[in-house]
Formats: C-alpha cells, sequence, structure tokens
C-alpha cells in the first residue's frame, strides 16, 4: 500500500495527471451538454443531431485508415526520429485531402441520406450538406495532427482541442436552448472550431509540413491503411449497425432514446480509457523489443484491471442516473440501455492492448475477418427477433454483450491456433468479472437496477472481489505512466 501511496502521488505531480485531469474535465462538459441537448431539443430533434453524427462516422471511414496507418506505423518503427514522424505526416496528409476530396463529390451527386427525407426539424438539406462536409473534411486533418502531437507527447495541444470542441456546443446549447435553430448551430459551432485549429495546427508545423513528400512513404500508409481500417471498421461497425438498424427499424423515440444511451457510455468509455490513450504507442513500439510472453501478461493485466474498474462503475453509473434522470424524464427508458452497454464494455476492455499488439505485428487480417462474422451473426440475430416482434432496446444492449464475448473468445482462438501463442483461456476470461457481470444482467432484467440499496451492495460485493488485483496491478500501471521515459518513443 505504501508503494502504491508513493507511486500516485509521483503520478499526481506527472504531466500525464495534467493530461488525464483536463481529459476528464472534457468529458465532464461533453455529459453535461448532453443532458441539457437532451432537456433543450425535442425528441425529433435529438434524433436529427443523432443522425448526423452518425452520418459524420460513416464519413470517416472514407480516409481508408490512414490515420490509423500514421499512429500505428510510427509508434512501431525502431529508433523512429522527428523527421521520419513528419515525411509519414506529410504523405498522410496528402492521401487523405485526396479522398476527402473524392468523398465530398460522391456525398454530393449521391442521394440524401434518410435523416433529411424523414426528419421532422424544418432544416436547410443544402445547409446541412455543407455543415457536413465541412466538419467532416477539417477533422480528418485534425486528427493526423492530433496523432503526430501524441507521439510526441505533446497532450496539452491534444486537451485544448477537445476541451474547445465541447466548450463551443456547450456554450450554444445554453444560447440557443429555446431556438428551433439549436441543432444545426451546434454543428456550425464544430465546423469554425475545426476550422480554427486547422490554421492553428498547419501554422506550428509549418516549417516541416511545407518540404518534398517522399513517395516511398505513401504507399506502406495507404496499404497498411486498409487493413487498419477492415480491423477498426469491424470492430466498431457493431455500433454503427445496431444506430443504423434502429434508425430505419425502430421509431424515432427509440432511436433518439438508444442514441442518448450510447453517447452517455460512450463518454465513458473514453474516460475509462483516457490512461490507455497514452500508453498505447508505447505498448505498440514495446512489440519490437520485448519478449512475447513478458508483453502478453502485461497487456492481460492491464485489460483486466480496466475491465474491473468498469464493473465497478456500473452500479456507481445506476446510482448517479437514478438522480439526473430526473432532469430528463423523457429518456427514462435509456438508464437500463447505458447500464448494459456499460456491461458489455467489461467484455472487450481485456482485449484492447492484445489487440493494439495485433495490429502492431501487422496481424490484423484474422482480427477483421472475426469482427465482420459476429456483426454479421448478429445482424442476422436482431432481424430475427425484428421479424417475432421480441425486439426491445434491452435485447439490443443485450446482445452486443454476446457478440462482446464471443470476440473475445475468437481473439484467443485466433492468438493460441495461428499464431501458436500460448495463452490460457482461464488467464483472458476472469470468472469474476462473468459472474458480476450475470448477476447484473438479472437486476436489469427483472428492473431493480434502480435501487439504491442493491447497488450498493454490488458495488461493495465487486470491490470486495476484486480488491487484490486492483492492489496488485494499480502501482505497475501508475509507475507506467508516471515515467516520462516510459511514453518517449520519438528520439
Amino acid at each position: 500500500m505504501k508503494k502504491i501511496l508513493l507511486l500516485l502521488t509521483k503520478f499526481l505531480r506527472s504531466a500525464i495527471f495534467t493530461y488525464v485531469g483536463l481529459k476528464y474535465l472534457t468529458h465532464g462538459i461533453q455529459f453535461a451538454s448532453l443532458m441539457l441537448l437532451a432537456r433543450y431539443a425535442s425528441i425529433p430533434g435529438f434524433a436529427l443531431y443523432a443522425s448526423i453524427k452518425l452520418l459524420l462516422q460513416y464519413l470517416s471511414y472514407t480516409n481508408l485508415g490512414v490515420n490509423y496507418s500514421f499512429n500505428n506505423l510510427t509508434s512501431s518503427q525502431k529508433d523512429v526520429s522527428k523527421q521520419r514522424v513528419f515525411s509519414n505526416l506529410r504523405g498522410s496528409l496528402l492521401i487523405n485531402l485526396a479522398l476527402v476530396l473524392l468523398a465530398t463529390s460522391v456525398l454530393l451527386i449521391g442521394p440524401l441520406p434518410q435523416f433529411v427525407e424523414k426528419n421532422d426539424i424544418q432544416v436547410s438539406v443544402f445547409l446541412v450538406y455543407a455543415v457536413v462536409i465541412g466538419i467532416f473534411s477539417l477533422k480528418q486533418l485534425n486528427l493526423l495532427f492530433l496523432g503526430l502531437y501524441r507521439l510526441l507527447n505533446r497532450y496539452g495541444l491534444i486537451n485544448l482541442y477537445g476541451i474547445s470542441v465541447v466548450a463551443i456546443e456547450l456554450l450554444i446549447i445554453l444560447l440557443f436552448s429555446e431556438s428551433e435553430a439549436l441543432i444545426i448551430n451546434i454543428f456550425i459551432g464544430q465546423l469554425a472550431v475545426n476550422a480554427v485549429f486547422l490554421v492553428f495546427f498547419a501554422s506550428l508545423n509549418a516549417r516541416s509540413l511545407f518540404k518534398k513528400i517522399e513517395g516511398s512513404s505513401i504507399r506502406p500508409l495507404f496499404i497498411n491503411g486498409i487493413s487498419l481500417l477492415a480491423y477498426n471498421f469491424s470492430f466498431y461497425f457493431l455500433m454503427l449497425m445496431v444506430r443504423s438498424f434502429i434508425e430505419n427499424k425502430l421509431d424515432q423515440a427509440q432511436f433518439a432514446i438508444f442514441n442518448f444511451a450510447f453517447f452517455v457510455n460512450e463518454g465513458i468509455f473514453l474516460a475509462l480509457n483516457a490512461v490507455f490513450f497514452v500508453l498505447l504507442p508505447k505498448v505498440l513500439n514495446m512489440s519490437n523489443q520485448t519478449d512475447t510472453v513478458v508483453l502478453f501478461n502485461k497487456a492481460i493485466s492491464r485489460g483486466k484491471l480496466l475491465s474491473f474498474f468498469t464493473i465497478v462503475l456500473v452500479p456507481v453509473t445506476a446510482i448517479l442516473l437514478k438522480v439526473l434522470i430526473g432532469f430528463i424524464p423523457e429518456y427514462e427508458d435509456a438508464v437500463a440501455v447505458i447500464l448494459l452497454l456499460l456491461l458489455a464494455q467489461a467484455f472487450i476492455s481485456n482485449n484492447f492492448l492484445l489487440s493494439s499488439y495485433l495490429l502492431a505485428k501487422r496481424k490484423e487480417t484474422p482480427l477483421s475477418v472475426l469482427g465482420f462474422s459476429l456483426v454479421l451473426l448478429w445482424f442476422l440475430l436482431l432481424s430475427y427477433l425484428l421479424r417475432t416482434e421480441l425486439i426491445t432496446l434491452e435485447i439490443v444492449g443485450l446482445s452486443n454483450i454476446l457478440i462482446y464475448f464471443l470476440y473475445n473468445l475468437g481473439t484467443v482462438f485466433i492468438l493460441k491456433k495461428k499464431y501458436k501463442i500460448n495463452i490460457q483461456i482461464a488467464s483472458f476470461f476472469d470468472l469474476r468479472i462473468i459472474s458480476m457481470a450475470l448477476l447484473y444482467i438479472a437486476l436489469v432484467y427483472f428492473g431493480y437496477y434502480p435501487s439504491i440499496l442493491l447497488n450498493i451492495a454490488f458495488l461493495a460485493l465487486a470491490t470486495l472481489f476484486f480488491r487484490k488485483e486492483l492492489t496488485q496491478n494499480l502501482a505497475p500501471l501508475l509507475q507506467s505512466i508516471s515515467d516520462k521515459k516510459n511514453l518517449d518513443i520519438i528520439k
């Protein structure tokens, strides 16, 4: 315990603590914005907001994974120099510019997205198109700069961008809460912020940007990007398909409620992964320098730690939402969905760093096949339930838990059978995590999840179950993120 306290003190004094603290502040502002938007926007208005966000997420994949490739290739190279980093950045920017122009052309000549055709808010189609294209184009380029600053450990710039984006959204919601143009004004604000930051980021790196682009750097970025896109798209495609499925098959109110649950859960997921965002480039770099068994043991222990935190957070979230949902009673049905989506995270959290290792070793293809296969299975399952009229938002949440659990099993199979890595299923799947998740699923199913007393009891039980692992793994994690030398990969 004394060692943990010393490391905690060191962590609190580190630059990484400042980054993580500001990251949590960003997510706090984002959560406040979401609650106010749900309060002031009508159900059709929130549905339009969610639909535009969904379209932007689909568009983000048209960059063919170049952003992923830039981070992955640069992080996994041995003794990478700043010259190589900026060479990769210039090549990535060139590819991104070309793909943005292509995607914009297709969007302009394509059919109207369904959300424009059926939304009940009087919004100019041309204005929506202009704003969506602008945000998409500028954000794709900004993400490359954010990846650069992540590699250079310049987390202050990353936080500045993140806080500015959510602060502008909160300000617009407060200023235009009674306006019918609230939703489109939010996205106009996002457009303005991204434009300002693109100019700012480019000016900071002007000397390094306006140099000759090495043709030899473009091909690896492009080829590796497509492969990484397939993996990322297969992994995140599940939630894209879920939201699209609900938009097309269920009513507008259910679409708004599910997306509210999704946005809350996404914020919690990003907050939990704030530390892993810092560690990921180092993990990729370590794949070239560390014994596989040692690296896998570290990845499993860190992943379990995140799973434990997730399980412990479920009853805490339930108690907080019981209080906050009185502020937005129209979204009371979203609480059970939020808790189920959060439980699904517990089954995927311990997969994060192991999947990152496979990405670094250019072994993402089997993961892509696994991801797409599970998405197909999920789609067939929900289609059947829809035909039998058994589909509910809670069933959708449960299906996520099932699919993520199967994804974990598939990852273990790939590691053991295809790459001959001796990893024990028992070390990857902790029966306490499974048991606690099943117990809370039962609370949701029988409608007991609003009970504060039961949530406190579950929290105490989970803390008791995971106390030993939390104390054993917390010290190594704090050690990893407190020492700046453990994060430097640019020589």
